[in-house]
């Protein structure tokens, strides 16, 4: 009987799924992950907690299948879209990772932007940060093509 392991780092957190024959789970962890917005329409995140995340979530799987894990074939990985990690030349995170909803690049001060679908896939604090940051862009004289 073949086990895989599907593992998802989300925006909001990890989730890792042990199935048996690739179409039956087995077992099933979540984990949730920070996301920081130290200022209006920052989003970013702890690339070390992604991995604390997804260990603890291994583990959890490990624990309520007692030597299974031994016997994963393989392992597939998913991944929020467009996360901006930079690395030093150790391989480790020189700063947070900026994620796929950062606006930080509105302080270039142009005259128009386009948020693309900017409510989709957020979660609801998020949601009010994007309505004070178009409020915010319609304050400083920028139209915002939605």
């Amino acid at each position: 009987m073949s086990l895989h392991i599907g593992i998802d780092f989300g925006t909001s957190g990890i989730k890792a799924v042990l199935f048996e024959e690739l179409a039956h789970p087995v077992a099933e962890a979540k984990r949730p992950v920070a996301v920081s917005r130290p200022r209006v329409g920052w989003s970013e995140q702890d690339p070390d907690g992604w991995v604390v995340a997804a260990f603890a979530c291994l583990d959890e799987i490990a624990a309520a299948v007692p030597g299974r894990m031994a016997a994963v074939e393989g392992i597939g990985l998913s991944g929020q879209m467009l996360a901006a990690l930079l690395l030093d030349a150790d391989l480790r995170p020189v700063r947070p990772a900026m994620l796929w909803n950062d606006q930080r690049a509105l302080a270039t001060h142009p005259s128009y932007i386009l948020l693309d679908e900017p409510l989709a896939g957020i979660d609801p604090i998020a949601v009010g940060e994007i309505r004070d940051l178009v409020r915010h862009l319609k304050d400083r004289g920028i139209g915002v093509l939605i």
